[in-house]
């Protein structure tokens, strides 16, 4: 996998950032937030037992839960998936 290039953003304080996320987070449709947490799903076949990627992992686990709080539950979720075919 390529790595993205990052734009400047060094002197952003991470208040900004969390600002930042939840303004694109509240932008996003339930339908939108649903395939976000199907393509994070994925994450897990990435694995790797290294502790860098374990606590990557680990993150990742975490917001995949918070955006389905956002969406809802998890029966909300499900029905959104099967809405949207995935």
């Amino acid at each position: 996998m390529s790595k993205v290039k990052m734009p400047m953003t060094r002197n952003i304080t991470n208040a900004t950032r969390k600002k930042i996320a939840r303004d694109a987070l509240g932008q996003l449709s339930p339908h939108a937030l649903t395939a976000i947490v199907c393509f994070l799903q994925l994450a897990d076949n990435y694995r790797n037992g290294k502790p860098v990627n374990e606590r990557a992992m680990t993150q990742v686990d975490w917001f995949r839960e918070q955006l389905i709080c956002l969406i809802g539950d998890d029966h909300e979720f499900n029905r959104l998936v099967d809405q949207i075919g995935l």
